[in-house]
């Protein structure tokens, strides 16, 4: 029902999987993120989703991941990343 509420509003919901522990460290969930992340930005046009606009959230050890990813992006190359991309 939230996804296809989320579709009314216009918007498009993604909801990825990662690595899990044991069988993945915490740099190895960050790489499957960042891939996600660097994949959705590229492919967001044919989605018709503006990649400047796309919000990332998550609970609990997902939503830890999100802020590191994000963070060490902004660390990383911050013209590249906004202070809004980052208030996860």
């Amino acid at each position: 029902v939230a996804g296809y509420d989320c579709q009314c509003a216009g918007l498009v919901t993604v909801i990825p999987n990662y690595t899990l522990y044991p069988a993945a460290t915490v740099e190895q969930m960050l790489h499957d993120l960042d891939e996600l992340l660097s994949w959705l930005t590229l492919h967001a046009p044919s989605f018709s989703v503006d990649p400047q606009r796309i919000f990332m959230c998550g609970h609990s050890a997902g939503a830890h991941l999100g802020a590191l990813l994000l963070l060490r992006r902004a660390m990383q190359s911050p013209s590249q990343v906004s202070l809004a991309t980052c208030l996860v």
